[in-house]
């Protein structure tokens, strides 16, 4: 049999309008030869500035797909209230090849249970502790005073008399946010130290026989390292199967994707295992990180941009991680251009009244500056002086000291 790419496209085409609760039916074709193996995905809007969050769609691995576009099937997401509309859509990947996006426009029904159950956190590791902070979305005919409980259960379908202790919050529609509030305490409980396992955060809403529940898993693992691990995995996953794509293509790092760029993934990833040229990394044509970057200063210089400290930092950082040579990159000594920020035209340090470091728009560009010349194992001789490392420290520590300050006064009581 020939061999052939695939090239996914997704039928139909045209858009979607459908009730909730109906079952929609998508095709992929463009397999390729020998058929490979198909990823489905969705995505739904996060809240009203329609920011999409995707999804994978677990066990829909064919090239049919058929599903009810419901809350039981999936999470619809944000709800226009104006036009009582959900806005999803759908795409098929195989491999590093991305099909089409197919848009489906949802019109709400009545909805009498809870849209969506969230949680600040998705699980934990055995014997800590955490504050998991709760929010949840209600259908239209809900009353704002129907009890609700949430919940922490270690039984499948678990009703609230199977609670892990200290976890049962009784409440109202009317006190419960929409979202999950992340980064300061908030309606919630307290996970106290639990054994290794499965466990589901459950919601039930309203009581006796005309209750209904939501679940969604929360796992508790081994131990820190397996923790971060699964934290790790999730993000990496999440920049393989959303972000490192662009129209349709898998880019991974040989793109700049925003206006951040993407040196900072690249030093994480290459510190966690992964190269430049491997398949998470580089683009589906085989560019890289590296032609990016060439691409990056030889338009800056040709255009007469200087790096900023910030931008030093990045690129010495993720050329290090990545193991090239900030030293010698495309002719560049990108070391020396970062250390340079620190001196004037008369190769004297920039220094205040004080003897600190004279930073630039960047409070944090001497924190830049000497990071990344400890990254880069930078020597007197390209100008990481004593005189440097103390004026740069002079110019920090009142920027720690205000960061301490101001996290102390956002402590309650």
């Amino acid at each position: 049999m020939e061999e052939n790419a695939p090239n996914p496209f997704v039928t139909p085409y045209s858009a979607l309008t459908v009730p909730e609760g109906e079952a929609i039916s998508l095709n992929v074709t463009g397999v390729g030869a020998p058929p490979q193996a198909v990823e489905w995905y969705y995505g739904y809007n996060k809240d009203s500035t329609y920011e999409k969050i995707y999804q994978k769609l677990e066990g829909k691995t064919g090239a049919a797909l058929d599903i009810a576009i419901s809350q039981d099937a999936l999470n619809l997401g944000y709800l226009n209230e104006t036009y009582g509309q959900y806005y999803l859509c759908f795409y098929a990947k195989i491999g590093g090849y991305i099909s089409n996006q197919v848009w489906v426009t949802v019109n709400e029904t009545s909805v009498t249970g809870a849209r969506s159950l969230e949680a600040s956190n998705w699980g934990s590791y055995a014997g800590a502790r955490q504050w998991l902070n709760l929010g949840a979305a209600f259908g239209n005919t809900v009353a704002a005073d129907t009890p609700v409980k949430f919940y922490l259960t270690a039984v499948a379908n678990g009703t609230p008399d199977t609670a892990v202790a200290g976890t049962l919050l009784e409440t109202t529609v009317a006190a419960v946010p929409t979202t999950a509030a992340y980064g300061e305490k908030d309606i919630g409980f307290l996970v106290g130290p639990l054994p290794a396992g499965d466990y589901w955060l459950a919601l039930q809403l309203g009581t006796g026989e005309t209750a209904s529940y939501r679940y969604r898993p929360f796992t508790v693992y081994p131990g820190v390292k397996e923790y971060v691990k699964a934290a790790l995995d999730k993000m990496i996953s999440y920049y393989q199967n959303i972000w490192l794509i662009q129209n349709g293509k898998y880019v991974g790092l040989s793109e700049r994707i925003d206006q951040f760029g993407t040196d900072w993934i690249v030093w994480m990833l290459c510190n966690y295992g992964h190269t430049v040229s491997d398949s998470l990394m580089a683009g589906e044509d085989g560019k890289t990180y590296l032609d990016s970057l060439e691409e990056i200063l030889s338009n800056r210089e040709q255009r007469g941009d200087e790096n900023s400290a910030k931008d030093g930092f990045r690129f010495v950082c993720a050329l290090c991680a990545a193991g090239a040579d900030p030293r010698d990159f495309n002719g560049r000594n990108l070391v020396t251009e970062l250390l340079s920020r620190a001196y004037d035209k008369n190769g004297s340090l920039k220094l205040d009244e004080n003897g600190a470091l004279v930073g630039e728009v960047d409070i944090l560009s001497a924190s830049y500056l000497m990071l990344g010349a400890e990254i880069a194992g930078a020597t007197e001789a390209e100008g990481y002086t004593d005189a440097l490392k103390k004026a740069g420290i002079k110019r920090i520590l009142p920027n720690v000291e205000r960061a301490v300050n101001a996290s102390r006064s956002r402590r309650p009581g």
